[in-house]
Parts: C-alpha cells; sequence; structure tokens
C-alpha cells in the first residue's frame, strides 16, 4: 500500500476522533495522539510476529478497522449539510469498498496528495486569521481526558509503516493544534465537526464548500485504505477475502447508524484488545 494513502488514512480517522477528543481532553488531545502513535506500533509489530497464531484474533481487527472505516464515512454527514446526508455516507462506503477491490493506486495517490494540500490551507488559515476571544462556558477537557482521546486516535496508527506514523501524528496534531487555536478548548469540545466549525469562527465561509470537498474525498480514501487492510488481514484469517470482507462492509455500514463518536471509541477498543492478544500469544 502507498505509503501517501496509509498517511492520509491515518489522518482522515483522527479527523473524526476530534469530536470525542476535544470533549475529554481539550488541548490534552494532542497528548492523546502522541500516546496513540507511540503504542500502536508496536501492536502491529506484533501481529506480524504471530502469524497464524493469532487467527481468532484477526477477526478483532477487521472489525476494529471496519468501525474505523464508519466513523470517517460518517464524519461526510456533518460536514455536507444536506437533507440525503446518510446516502452520501454510503456512497462513500461503495466507492472505498470498490477502490480497494481495484487498487486503482495511480489514481488515488495524486488525490491523496489534493487532500493534504486542502488540509494545510485549513491549518495555514486557522493560525494566520486572529481568532476572536472565545466563548466562555463550562468544559474544555481535562488531562485524564487525554487517555480517552488516545483510544479515539489509536485506529489512526493501524495501518501503515512507522513513517506513515509519523506523518499521520504530526499531520493530525496540526490540524487539531490549528482548530483548537481559532475555537478555544470549550467550544472545540462540544463541537461535533470541528474542522467546519473552526472554519466558521474564522469567518472564512468560502472555505466550507472546499473543506467539504476534502472530507469527501479523505473519507473515501480512508475507507480504501482500511478495506486494503482487511484484505490483507484476511490471508491470515482463511482462504479467500470474500466472508472477512461481507463482515468488514456490514461493520461499516452498521456504524453509520450510531454516532461517530461512539464509532471511534469502539473502533479504538477492539484494536486494542486485538493488539493485546497477539502481544500475549505471539511465539517467545
Amino acid at each position: 500500500m502507498a505509503p501517501a494513502l496509509s498517511a492520509l488514512g491515518g489522518i482522515a480517522v483522527i479527523i473524526a476522533a476530534l469530536p470525542t477528543a476535544g470533549a475529554h481532553a481539550g488541548w490534552w488531545l494532542l497528548a492523546g495522539i502522541a500516546i496513540a502513535a507511540c503504542v500502536a506500533p508496536l501492536g502491529r509489530r506484533s501481529t506480524v510476529d504471530t502469524g497464524r497464531a493469532a487467527k481468532p484474533l484477526a477477526y478483532l481487527e477487521i472489525l476494529g478497522l471496519a468501525a474505523a472505516g464508519g466513523a470517517v464515512a460518517g464524519t461526510v454527514g456533518l460536514y455536507l449539510v444536506i437533507p440525503w446526508w446518510a446516502l452520501a455516507s454510503a456512497a462513500v462506503i461503495v466507492v472505498g469498498l470498490f477502490a480497494a477491490l481495484a487498487s486503482p493506486d495511480r489514481l488515488t495517490v495524486p488525490l491523496a496528495a489534493a487532500v493534504l494540500i486542502g488540509l494545510t490551507v485549513f491549518v495555514l488559515t486557522c493560525v494566520t486569521i486572529t481568532p476572536e476571544q472565545p466563548v466562555v462556558v463550562s468544559g474544555g477537557g481535562s488531562a485524564a481526558g487525554a487517555l480517552v482521546a488516545a483510544l479515539a486516535c489509536y485506529p489512526a496508527f493501524a495501518v501503515g509503516r512507522v513513517l506513515a506514523a509519523v506523518v499521520v501524528g504530526v499531520t493530525g496534531a496540526a490540524v487539531a493544534a490549528a482548530a483548537l487555536h481559532q475555537m478555544g478548548a470549550a467550544r472545540f469540545g462540544l463541537s461535533r465537526a470541528p474542522l467546519r466549525d473552526a472554519v466558521v469562527a474564522a469567518d472564512a465561509g468560502a472555505l466550507h464548500g472546499f473543506l467539504a470537498v476534502v472530507v469527501v474525498l479523505a473519507a473515501a480514501l480512508t475507507v480504501t485504505v482500511l478495506l486494503k487492510a482487511v484484505r490483507a488481514t484476511s490471508a491470515v484469517v482463511a482462504p479467500g477475502d470474500t466472508p472477512t470482507m461481507f463482515a468488514a462492509v456490514a461493520m461499516l455500514m452498521v456504524c453509520l447508524a450510531v454516532p461517530a463518536r461512539t464509532s471511534v471509541l469502539v473502533a479504538g477498543g477492539l484494536l486494542v484488545v486485538h493488539h493485546l492478544g497477539v502481544i500475549a500469544v505471539r511465539p517467545r
């Protein structure tokens, strides 16, 4: 899998996790991203070491990756303010599934670069525009919430190599910090779509449509990345990937019926349990 796609997939998962992370951690969500970035690669190496010994646990990984994909697809509805947003989210899953099966990397890599450029524009906009004095409300997160943020962001580092994890961590932290800078921790923690609300706070209405396109592209490419990871895990579970792909797509659709805040925590929990399990059973 192209490193650019792996990195983009992780960044989009962090974007989906920001409402959960911000509600519990505020500025401490940056520490949560760092914790997830440091811990997740250890579990990935353990998965490789165990081979078929981790066969039963591989189903947890498949469901965890699918839940993360469902959370990302669900964010489309938060950024596309249209009556039929659920259909748009389902369409993102269908496109991602097709791309995962067809593996059109020549097309997706340039699109991934376009999304990264779009996120760079978002960060520069939030940083260069002086924020208004944030509204003072209760909340804003706590240091203990960094652990919840780490769990929510954990799936962002579930695929890709160490270099991709570094890119995901740095870029995801930059996007989160830019939105926090513009909105303040309290308003950030109350937001369901922090990137959109940060643009509103910056009075940059011209970027609304642009940001929606970036999120839709990122979501579709991320579902592609996660389903490619499911196909790779399927080789450990059983010959052929049809049953596991059906299970993954079913999990994706189920996650559209629940808030993305719930889906990212479910995904993080499944992947943490999976990684702990493979660490326990790997050959000594």
